[in-house]
């Protein structure tokens, strides 16, 4: 099985909504084309940048989850920095993980215990604790 990978990359907002769905088509094909396959994809959401890149102060984000040949990675890179309208991209190496299995849970819950102590058991607080307690703190005050 191949490795997962994560590509995130910006899209230049003053794209047009067509021209947009067709960069997103081009690189969903380029990635076919590298005999690679589309897992899961996240729609474009626009974003509010930290900082300008290329004199923009927002960007469309799209995520694109992704089985590919690691060979074929640098490849994608290179063609896709030179695509119009991608302003950034992230490609990132993602484990797989089927689902959880049962010996994970229970190590994770044996790591979160170690350490921890059990509660005492607090008991009910009676109106004369209060009394006792303000009777205290106004002898420690008056010294």
């Amino acid at each position: 099985m191949m490795p997962e990978y994560e590509i995130t990359y910006l899209t230049d907002p003053t794209l047009s909504d067509d021209k947009r769905a067709e960069l997103d088509a081009s690189i969903d094909t380029l990635i076919g084309e590298l005999k690679g396959t589309i897992t899961n994809t996240l729609p474009p959401v626009r974003r509010r940048l930290s900082y300008l890149i290329n004199k923009q102060s927002s960007a469309f984000s799209r995520t694109v989850h992704i089985n590919i040949d690691p060979a074929h990675i640098e490849e994608l890179r290179k063609v896709l920095r030179k695509k119009e309208g991608v302003m950034r991209l992230y490609v990132i190496n993602t484990p797989l993980r089927a689902s959880v299995t049962l010996e994970m849970m229970t190590k994770a819950l044996e790591r979160d215990s170690k350490g921890k102590t059990a509660k005492k058991e607090e008991k009910p607080v009676t109106m004369q604790d209060v009394e006792a307690g303000i009777e205290e703190a106004l002898q420690e005050e008056v010294k």
